[in-house]
C-alpha cells in the first residue's frame, strides 16, 4: 500500500497533513480468503499490475472510494468470474483485465469513465456486458477475442468505436449502435463470424477499412441514404434500409 500525502503551506495558520490518495500497489492472497477479496474503503487507486497473475482470485469488491484502476491491474487473473466497477471509477487502464479467461460478467457505470486500450482483451468467458451511458469511446482492442459475447448495445454518449474493438468475438450475433456514434474504425468487428445483424444509425459518417471483414452472415440495418447503406453497397455486404 502506498499513501501519498501533501503538507500544508508554510504560512498556514494551522499546519496539517492531507492524504491525497491511497494506492493499492500489490496484494498476496491468503488461504483463508479462499479467493475472495474486499478492498478496504479509503483506497483511491488500484495500482498498475496490483493483482496481475493472481490466478486464485475469484471475486473482488471494489469500494466507491476508488477512482482509477491501473494498467494490467487484474491481467491474467484466470479465476476471476465477476466484477462490478463502482460509479466512482473514472479511468480503467490499458489491459486492466486482459486474459481474465473466467470473467463472465462486467458492469461499468461510472460518469465519464475512460476505458484504456485492450482493457478486456481475451476475456473468453464474458457473456454479460453493461456499459456506462457516459462512456465516450470504445478504444483499440477493448473487447477483442471476447469469444462468448453474443450481443452488444453501444450506449448513447459513445462517439467512436475503435480499431479492432470487437475483433474476433466469434459468438457475437447482434449489435446495436447508438445515435451518438459517428465513427467506426478499421477492423472494429472483423472476424465476428456469427454476426448476422447490426443496426447502424444515420449519425455514422465514417467506417474504416475491413470494419466487418470476414463477417460472412452480416446484414446491415440502416436508414435509407445513410453512409452505412452506401458502405454496405460498395463492399458487397447485405443491407436492409429502414426508416
Amino acid at each position: 500500500m502506498e499513501v501519498v500525502i501533501e503538507k500544508s503551506a508554510k504560512n498556514s495558520a494551522r499546519p496539517y497533513i492531507e492524504i491525497k490518495e491511497v494506492v493499492l500497489t500489490g496484494y498476496r492472497l491468503s488461504e483463508e480468503e479462499n479467493g475472495i477479496v474486499k478492498i478496504p474503503y479509503g483506497v483511491t487507486r488500484i495500482g498498475n499490475c496490483a493483482f496481475m497473475h493472481c490466478t486464485s482470485l475469484k471475486s473482488i469488491t471494489i469500494p466507491d472510494s476508488v477512482t482509477s484502476i491501473g494498467f494490467k491491474a487484474f491481467a491474467c487473473c484466470k479465476s476471476l468470474k465477476k466484477i462490478t466497477i463502482p460509479d466512482s471509477v473514472m479511468s480503467i487502464g490499458f489491459s486492466a483485465f486482459d486474459s481474465c479467461t473466467a470473467l463472465k460478467s462486467v458492469k461499468i457505470s461510472g460518469n465519464g469513465v475512460i476505458i484504456g486500450d485492450g482493457a478486456f482483451y481475451g476475456c473468453k468467458a464474458l457473456k454479460r456486458l453493461k456499459l456506462s451511458g457516459s462512456l465516450r469511446s470504445i478504444r483499440y482492442h477493448t473487447f477483442s477475442l471476447c469469444t462468448s459475447l453474443k450481443s452488444i448495445t453501444i450506449p448513447d454518449g459513445v462517439t467512436s468505436i475503435g480499431a479492432w474493438a470487437f475483433a474476433g468475438c466469434n459468438a457475437l450475433e447482434s449489435a446495436k449502435i447508438s445515435n451518438s456514434v459517428t465513427d467506426i474504425k478499421e477492423c472494429a468487428f472483423c472476424r465476428c463470424i456469427s454476426l448476422h445483424r447490426i443496426i447502424i444509425p444515420a449519425s455514422v459518417k465514417s467506417i474504416g477499412d475491413r470494419a466487418f471483414y470476414d463477417c460472412r452472415r452480416l446484414t446491415i440495418f440502416a436508414p435509407a441514404g445513410s453512409y452505412a447503406i452506401e458502405y454496405a453497397r460498395s463492399n458487397g455486404i447485405n443491407f436492409v434500409e429502414n426508416n
